[in-house]
């Protein structure tokens, strides 16, 4: 059996930390056991498959590679008490994990979900942990008190549930729920009969929702909502919007975390990070987007101050928990003044902080004469195939204008 420790750089979340895992590798075969442990890239030594003292105490740090060598022990010694015929690198990382192949019958499904939130998922970021909490949570309000064993969730009652849950929300929020719990259960092997991955829910199938067509304005449309005189709440919500616009369609949550240390009058630029893990991006302050953001620019402004008054002054001394509520609220609050705003105008009003993106998506590729790499580098996409998604689904009426002059044509 040989085992090795690795940093999972392919996990890393949004404060930058990557999970410690434990690979076993008994007869060709792998299994994974997570350390519970999630560092700085910079704080481990794959050579010595140890922690190094980068970032914190050498006495915190000894106590951790401690823990890591118990790992290995707590292996071979699993391995020692399974049977020779049922030494295999997975069965060994379920001793490790407390989970017998005679627990099929008695596994609780609302128990291992409850194991698994407090052991693994607590150490994601909020965008995975507040969905897969409400997963958990929506599951056992259908169940009701007591256990829940992973015999007696029969295909008939995971069908039963995948109904009543699409019948509380649209059902693609039903799916997102059931793909979390799919998630869970899989990582904490709570049908452990099973060598794959387990898909409870496969062959269920929930109501289609249509949802709202994405709304791209055009350019007279824009210069509508640019020019308009508004209240002050509404103009605020309109200029973020035109920021994302100007900025290369880049996302909100990047435009509301804009600080002047970001922008440089001097050089004409503003560079910051378009998204958390992506290189920073340079753009030129030309055209409309000097003025708009000299409007919120004062003598006072310092460097660390925020360009747009949305968020806390202090947003950035917040928890990650913390920032990513203020973030979500700060959404809402524009979502709703656009609404406002473009029904008052006589605009499309199913207008969101992202349409910006598809809106410079659909300019940019009209511009270029249809070239779709342009909107690909402007908007930072890794492949055209992401940018064609945008373009797919927000372009009917250009359908048909390349339908009809192929028939003018003739």
């Amino acid at each position: 059996m040989k085992l090795k420790l690795w940093l999972k750089l392919h996990k890393i979340n949004k404060a930058g930390k990557a999970p410690v895992s434990l690979r076993i590798t008994l007869y060709g075969k792998r299994a994974e056991y997570s350390s519970e442990i999630r560092l700085f890239p910079d704080e481990w030594d794959q050579a010595t498959e140890t922690i190094l003292p980068t970032r914190r105490k050498q006495a915190t740090v000894d106590k951790d590679n401690d823990l890591l060598e118990e790992l290995k022990a707590d292996a071979r010694q699993a391995k020692n008490s399974l049977p020779k015929s049922q030494r295999t690198a997975l069965n060994v990382a379920k001793e490790m994990r407390g989970i017998m192949p005679d627990e099929d019958a008695t596994t609780c499904l609302l128990a291992a979900l409850d194991r698994i939130l407090a052991t693994h998922y607590q150490h994601a970021n909020q965008s995975t942990l507040q969905p897969f909490t409400r997963a958990a949570a929506l599951l056992r309000k259908w169940h009701g008190p007591g256990h829940l064993p992973a015999a007696s969730f029969t295909e008939d009652r995971r069908d039963a549930f995948g109904l009543w849950l699409a019948g509380q929300m649209a059902s693609s929020s039903a799916r997102t729920y059931l793909s979390a719990l799919t998630a869970m259960w899989n990582r904490v092997k709570a049908w452990p009969h099973t060598r794959r991955s387990f898909r409870p829910f496969f062959g269920l199938r929930l109501p289609r929702h249509s949802g709202r067509k994405r709304t791209v304005l055009t350019k007279e449309q824009l210069l509508v909502m640019q020019e308009a005189a508004l209240p002050p709440k509404q103009a605020l919500a309109r200029d973020i919007y035109m920021a994302c616009f100007y900025l290369h369609g880049s996302r909100v949550s990047a435009v509301m975390q804009l600080r002047w240390q970001n922008v440089d009058f001097t050089k004409g630029e503003v560079k910051y990070k378009a998204m958390k893990s992506g290189p920073e991006k340079t753009i030129a302050l030309k055209g409309p987007l000097l003025p708009l953001l000299l409007r919120y620019h004062h003598s006072s402004a310092a460097g660390n101050d925020l360009i747009f008054p949305i968020l806390p002054p202090d947003f950035f001394s917040l928890t990650l928990n913390q920032r990513h509520v203020q973030n979500r609220a700060a959404n809402v609050r524009i979502l709703r003044r656009l609404y406002t705003l473009c029904k008052n105008l006589g605009l499309p009003e199913h207008v969101h902080p992202h349409t910006a993106r598809h809106t410079m998506a659909v300019l940019t590729v009209e511009a270029n004469n249809g070239d779709i790499r342009a909107a690909q580098h402007v908007l930072g996409h890794s492949t055209y195939r992401q940018t064609e998604t945008y373009l797919r689904k927000m372009l009917p009426e250009q359908i048909n204008d390349a339908a009809a002059n192929v028939y003018d044509s003739f």
